[in-house]
């Protein structure tokens, strides 16, 4: 990044921003990439944040995927929950580190299910 200016601009997918153990959401609107507009509402702009990035900051995206999965002794899904809860009670974590631990735990989440996405 030349300037430290990340732009972000989300279809129902948040972007989290985790700086200094502490973790800021970044809500993707409530459309689609190319959908289809709901009744007769028209389409709203997608919103854009403009972050300005900080030495040490980790930036987290994931697709639905991820808190979507079935799984767990209850069946339930991963759930968004679980994965801000993870950010920050590993916020020291270095980002292969996170790799490691959401590659980990997503599929002693998911088990023998099937994987959703």
């Amino acid at each position: 990044l030349k300037t430290n200016h990340l732009h972000y601009a989300g279809a129902h997918r948040p972007l989290y921003l985790l700086r200094n153990s502490e973790l800021t959401e970044y809500k993707g609107n409530r459309k689609a990439i190319g959908g289809i507009p709901l009744g007769k509402k028209p389409e709203k702009d997608f919103e854009n944040y403009e972050l300005q990035m900080e030495q040490g900051d980790k930036i987290f995206f994931f697709s639905d995927g991820l808190p979507d999965q079935v799984g767990g002794p209850d069946k339930r899904k991963y759930q968004a929950k679980r994965i801000r809860e993870a950010l920050i009670a590993n916020a020291e974590y270095s980002m292969a580190k996170f790799n490691d631990y959401f590659e980990k735990d997503f599929q002693k989440w998911k088990g023998d299910n099937k994987q959703i996405d």
